[in-house]
């Protein structure tokens, strides 16, 4: 099953796993947030690790114009790669009250 709302600031989608919610917002011109919530418990035993690497990248490819590839934590290859650990952020993970 996948949900999605959309408005012009605010973008939300809901797809798969249950529990599993993700949201991008432009808070401002030129800048974007994205939070995740995952449902640990389909996802590993106990508590989850505090810092997980990961690299969260975009894909454009318009028909009329050049192909873009963006990402968080920048991969410095070429052509553009995003599989490269060796390149990936880390990630801290917030509590239930949000704070890390």
């Amino acid at each position: 099953m996948t949900t999605a709302v959309s408005t012009r600031r605010h973008f939300m989608h809901i797809a798969g796993a249950a529990g599993l919610v993700s949201a991008v917002s432009r808070p401002w011109p030129g800048a974007w947030r994205a939070e995740m919530r995952l449902p640990w418990g389909e996802l590993c035993h106990g508590s989850p690790p505090r810092i997980w690497r990961a690299n969260l990248f975009r894909i454009e490819r318009p028909r009329d114009g050049d192909h873009e590839f963006s990402c968080w934590s920048p991969t410095l290859t070429d052509p553009p790669d995003f599989h490269k650990p060796a390149a990936f952020g880390r990630l801290v993970l917030a509590g239930a009250d949000g704070r890390p």
